[in-house]
Order: structure tokens, then C-alpha cells, then sequence
């Protein structure tokens, strides 16, 4: 294939590419502020795409201690101390090779959501569970949910589709009337991320959290981040595109 046709057929999927996707919010950090406990983060990377509810995080350790995590995410503010508006994902790695996934309603305060529903309230509320894939539970909302160790490193990795957890209404709405946002973020983040070394998990039938030991504990946790706002080019843009490279197809022809 001569080299301008192979412009345009590039330019041409891309532009299949571009109007099938949608508008997808991107954060990127090496070496963010943390408490290393548990594995020392050498980058986080997360992506969100409102349109399918698609959720990605990833974090590299410069070691392979830590075996699991938690998470909450937020359009903006500091996720602790806002209970009945987020998620809470648990991520277990004891076993590599089939990592488990639990969601729950954050209850806004350390990482016992599992065990504790709504610390507002007296006495121990049942928590507000989500969805799971251990036993029973229905685990096709997580896409991907992988270790990989390579060169002394440790990557974590996690692609949801978020859905179960957007539409999910909570047992414990907020007590101010804020609204339900799952994991949702947009030009703005904040997150609260909990890592874990010799992490020792238990679970029900129904794919619920039972247990969550460990012996090291360490955590990342920050506000208001500025995201990178990834948005494909619209159709009209695309054809302006495609157009000049069929211009540069037909102008080495005539050379």
C-alpha cells in the first residue's frame, strides 16, 4: 500500500474509531503523596468514561508486597466523610490468578463498609451491599482484574463496568440530601485508596465480604485533582481530515 493511501485508511479508522467513543476523563500521577506501608505507589492511572460507565485503575508498586486494595473515587472533594454518596471497591489479590472484586456503599469512614453500613446512626447498620464475583454473585461487571509482577515491580489493575454500582440507590442516602455519584468523576477528582499486605479475606455464599485481615496497612488519599479531558474529534472534523489525505493520495498519483 502506497504511503498517502495508507494515511487515509489510517485517518479513515480513526475516525470510526473516534465517533463510537466518547468522552473519557484521565488521571496520571507517579510517586503520589502516600503512606508506603503496605508497597511503595509509583504511579496511579485511572479513566473514566461517563458514556458506559467504564471505570479503569491502575497502580504500579516498585515492590510485590501488597495483595489487595480498597477504593473510593469523587468528583472532587476528599471521598472520607461522605457516606451514601460512593462506592467502595475491594480489590483481592491472594490469589493472582482469580482476583476477587466487592462493591459496597462507602460508609464514610475507614475501610469496614463490609461491616458497617452508616456510622450516623446507633448501633451497627447492615452494610449496603453492591455486587461481588466471589460464589454465587454475578461478577460480569469486572472486566479485567489482574497482577502482574514483572522486573521486581507489582501492577494492580482493575476495568469495570460501573453500571451496577451508578444506578445503585443506597440503604443509607446522605444525610444532607447530596446526591449518589458510584465512582463517577469528571474535570475534578479526589480518591481514597487503601493498600494491604498479607491480606486474609473470608466470603458468603453470595459473593459478600466476610473478612478483610492484614499486617500492613498503607493508603493514598488527596482532593480535587485535575483530570486530563480526552475528547474525540467530532464527524465534520474527521472528514476535513480524511478529505486532505485523499487530497495527498491524489497529488502523488499525479506526480
Amino acid at each position: 500500500m502506497k504511503k498517502g493511501t495508507a494515511i487515509a485508511a489510517l485517518l479513515i479508522g480513526a475516525a470510526a474509531a473516534g465517533q463510537a467513543s466518547a468522552t473519557t476523563y484521565v488521571y496520571n500521577r507517579n510517586n503520589p503523596g502516600q503512606n508506603p506501608a503496605a508497597g511503595y505507589m509509583e504511579n496511579i492511572t485511572t479513566t473514566w468514561t461517563p458514556s458506559n460507565n467504564r471505570l479503569t485503575w491502575s497502580v504500579t508498586f516498585s515492590d510485590q508486597l501488597t495483595n489487595g486494595f480498597y477504593l473510593a473515587l469523587s468528583p472532587g472533594e476528599n471521598p472520607k466523610n461522605n457516606s451514601g454518596q460512593l462506592g467502595f471497591l475491594y480489590f483481592d489479590a491472594t490469589d493472582a490468578s482469580d482476583v476477587a472484586v466487592t462493591a459496597y456503599a462507602y460508609r464514610g469512614q475507614g475501610y469496614t463498609s463490609y461491616l458497617e453500613g452508616d456510622v450516623s446512626q446507633p448501633g451497627n447498620q447492615a452494610p449496603d451491599f453492591i455486587a461481588g464475583t466471589e460464589g454465587t454473585a454475578d461478577g460480569s461487571w469486572v472486566l479485567d482484574a489482574s497482577v502482574t509482577d514483572v522486573g521486581g515491580k507489582r501492577t494492580l489493575s482493575l476495568t469495570i463496568d460501573a453500571s451496577v454500582i451508578q444506578n445503585h440507590v443506597p440503604l443509607y442516602p446522605d444525610p444532607d440530601g447530596e446526591p449518589w455519584t458510584g465512582v463517577s468523576f469528571g474535570e475534578r477528582l479526589g480518591y481514597w485508596f487503601g493498600t494491604f499486605r498479607n491480606l486474609q479475606t473470608g466470603y458468603t455464599a453470595d459473593g459478600r465480604l466476610t473478612q478483610w485481615g492484614f499486617s500492613a496497612y498503607g493508603w493514598s488519599d488527596t482532593a480535587y485533582l485535575h483530570t486530563i479531558t480526552v475528547v474525540p474529534l467530532p464527524p465534520a472534523a474527521w472528514a476535513g481530515l480524511i478529505g486532505l489525505a485523499g487530497a495527498a493520495v491524489l497529488r502523488r498519483r499525479v506526480g
